[in-house]
C-alpha cells in the first residue's frame, strides 16, 4: 500500500513490505515510534512533522506517552494527503 511505503522512509522499521497486511505494518510502526519515544525524541518529532501530523495532536499523544496514538495519526495523516493528491489529480486531469 501507497501509505505503508511512504511512512516506511521516515521510520526505522526492521522489516519492510509493502503487501504486508495493515495490522501487521500497523504493529511494527507502533513499536519503531515506541522506540523512539524511548530512545530518539528528537528523530520521533522530525518524523511526525516531515508527515503533517497536526502538532496539538502529536503533542497530546507525546503526553500520553502512546505509541499506538502517534501511529494511529501518522498513518491517518497520510492516508489523508493521498486522498487529496488524488482528488487534485483527478481535477487536474477533468479541466483537460
Amino acid at each position: 500500500m501507497l501509505e505503508h511505503a511512504i511512512i516506511a522512509k521516515h521510520f526505522p522499521l526492521q522489516t519492510f513490505d509493502e503487501n504486508i497486511e495493515y495490522q501487521e505494518f500497523r504493529q511494527a510502526l507502533v513499536s519503531s515510534i515506541a522506540y523512539l519515544l524511548q530512545h530518539d525524541i528528537e528523530r520521533l518529532s522530525q518524523a511526525m512533522y516531515r508527515i503533517d501530523v497536526a502538532e496539538s495532536a502529536f503533542r497530546e499523544a507525546l503526553y500520553q506517552d502512546n505509541a499506538e496514538l502517534l501511529a494511529d495519526l501518522a498513518i491517518e495523516r497520510v492516508k489523508q494527503k493521498i486522498i487529496f493528491r488524488q482528488k487534485y489529480q483527478d481535477l487536474a486531469s477533468d479541466s483537460d
